[in-house]
C-alpha cells in the first residue's frame, strides 16, 4: 500500500516539501491500519473562510485536509459513504474542488496541471467515469487542462438530470392517472345497493372460480357470500 508521501509522489512527481512534509506525516497518523491510499496531493486548504497549507488525502473511506504545521495542526475528514458534495471549480489560473459530507466540508485549490490528474478521481467519486475518459484532452495552451474537461462533463451531466427529471415526471403523471382512475373506480361502486354489490361480487366470483382462480376460502368469495347474506335480510325487513 501507498504512503502518503508515496502518493504524493505519484501524482506530482516529487514527494511534498520541507513546509508541507510535517502536513504528510501527520496525515499518515490518521490512516486506519485497513485504509487504503488512493491518490494526494499538495494543496491550499479552506475551511470556513480560512486558508492555510497542508496535503489532502483520498483513500478508500474517506477524503482529509490535513495541516501538520506547528500552531494551525488540524483535520478536516469527510466520509467517502455520506459524501453530499464532491464539486470541482477549475477555472484557467488553477483547480478547485469541494468536499462535505453534511458534518464537515473543506475546499482546496492546486496549480492546473495538478488538477487534472486528481480531476479523474473526483470523477470516479461522482460516478461520471465513463463521462471523464470519453472527453478528450484538448490542448487549451496556457489554460487549465481540466477546465474543458469539467465544461463537458457538466454539460453531460445536465443533460442527464434533465432526461432523469422528464421520467420522474412521466411516472408522477402516471401514478396521478392511476390514483384518478382508481377513485372513479370507488365513486362508480358508491352507487350500488346492497343487492347490486352482492350480485356484482357473486359474478366476479363465479367468473374468477371458472378459471380455478378462486377457493371458497377466498376473501372476495367470503365477502361476496356476506354481502348476499345481508341484502338477503334487508329483503326480509322490507316485505
Amino acid at each position: 500500500m501507498m504512503t502518503v508521501n508515496e502518493a504524493i509522489q505519484a501524482i506530482q512527481g516529487r514527494k511534498a516539501g520541507i513546509m508541507n512534509r510535517l502536513s504528510a506525516k501527520y496525515a499518515q497518523t490518521l490512516l486506519h491500519p485497513d485504509e487504503t491510499v488512493t491518490t494526494a496531493v499538495v494543496a491550499n486548504i479552506m475551511v470556513k473562510g480560512e486558508r492555510f497549507p497542508g496535503v489532502v488525502v483520498l483513500t478508500d473511506r474517506r477524503i482529509m485536509a490535513v495541516c501538520g504545521l506547528p500552531g494551525i495542526k488540524r483535520s478536516i475528514v469527510c466520509d467517502l459513504d455520506a459524501l453530499s458534495q464532491c464539486i470541482e471549480a477549475p477555472t484557467a489560473l488553477n483547480y478547485k474542488a469541494t468536499f462535505s459530507d453534511g458534518k464537515n466540508a473543506f475546499a482546496f485549490t492546486v496549480n492546473p496541471e495538478i488538477g487534472e490528474k486528481f480531476s479523474r478521481f473526483v470523477a470516479i467519486l461522482n460516478g461520471e467515469e465513463d463521462d471523464f475518459d470519453a472527453v478528450e484532452a484538448k490542448d487549451s495552451g496556457i489554460f487549465n487542462p481540466a477546465l474543458m474537461r469539467s465544461k463537458e462533463r457538466a454539460k453531460k451531466a445536465k443533460d442527464k438530470a434533465r432526461a432523469q427529471h422528464a421520467a420522474n415526471q412521466e411516472e408522477l403523471r402516471a401514478r396521478r392517472a392511476a390514483a384518478a382512475s382508481a377513485r372513479q373506480s370507488e365513486d362508480d361502486t358508491d352507487g350500488e345497493s346492497l343487492q347490486e354489490t352482492a350480485q356484482r361480487l357473486n359474478r366476479q366470483l363465479n367468473d374468477a372460480r371458472s378459471r380455478s382462480h378462486v377457493e371458497d376460502t377466498d376473501p372476495q368469495a367470503v365477502a361476496a357470500r356476506l354481502a348476499a347474506e345481508l341484502a338477503a335480510q334487508d329483503t326480509q325487513q322490507e316485505s
